[in-house]
């Protein structure tokens, strides 16, 4: 009992610290509001360590989650109320360029579209971040599940040598994933709003996609980045897959794509 109540403690003092900054922010620092907007194994924690290397930027958590301090309960909160605690956590910090994480599972659960963030944030850019391969993405994960680790920052994560995929339940996320995307992306009203990030990207050449697309975006100067994460999985599908003759016939149909060059983006399955 004693864990439960000591952390809605700490969310309660956080969340009124936050709105108390917020009502009492300083009015002549401009602050740029940016929104992750992602999902569970896509990178964002990868992506928040690199923009933390850049002056004058925050990066906060994920809002929605509630298992976070900065979190909501699932339960019992409405809309209007997600929507304030996402205001409240994006100018509270006096920065000029202020991040939050938004998963669309945890927007879904309070009805928030990002729409309705575009009405509320007038300014706000969405930085929209996926994973081109959704049979990575569905792996990564199994892994997590079984390793119950989130993230590896010391290179001692336990490494799963070998897992089997259900390929019916594959095929269901991934197209799962692919619509929760498309639904998000389709709310926005100005697509010139968002910056679509790979996951592959990011992990391969992270200096090519701040400096090409990141910061110009965020009117931000190149900087050199840096971070402690570790990859938790070195092996490719097909040496970690026992089941891969059986999943391979699915790879190439499950992919997650964005035109990166319109402003009329759109996800593609292939």
């Amino acid at each position: 009992m004693k864990i439960p109540l000591i952390r809605t403690l700490r969310r309660v003092k956080l969340r009124c610290l936050m709105a108390w900054r917020y009502h009492r922010r300083i009015v002549d620092t401009p602050i740029q509001p940016v929104i992750i907007v992602a999902e569970a194994r896509t990178g964002s924690t990868l992506l928040a360590d690199y923009l933390r290397c850049h002056s004058g930027v925050h990066v906060g958590g994920e809002v929605l989650n509630p298992f976070f301090a900065a979190g909501l309960r699932r339960k019992w909160i409405s809309k209007r109320s997600a929507i304030r605690h996402i205001v409240h956590s994006l100018y509270y910090q006096p920065v000029r360029v202020s991040v939050v994480k938004l998963h669309l599972a945890h927007m879904a659960w309070h009805g928030v579209t990002l729409r309705d963030l575009e009405i509320a944030i007038p300014d706000v850019k969405f930085l929209v971040l996926y994973r081109g391969s959704l049979a990575e993405q569905f792996v990564s994960r199994e892994i997590v599940r079984e390793t119950r680790t989130f993230e590896d920052r010391q290179g001692r994560t336990q490494r799963v040598e070998s897992l089997k995929v259900d390929v019916g339940k594959f095929v269901e996320f991934a197209e799962g994933m692919r619509q929760e995307y498309e639904e998000a992306i389709n709310t926005v009203s100005d697509h010139h709003r968002m910056c679509f990030v790979g996951y592959e990207e990011l992990a391969h050449n992270p200096s090519e996609a701040f400096e090409s697309r990141i910061c110009p975006f965020l009117e931000m100067m190149p900087v050199e980045l840096k971070t402690s994460l570790r990859k938790q999985n070195r092996k490719s599908l097909r040496e970690l897959v026992e089941n891969f003759e059986e999943l391979e016939p699915h790879l190439e149909a499950h992919t997650l794509s964005f035109d990166l060059n319109s402003a009329d983006a759109h996800a593609n399955a292939i």
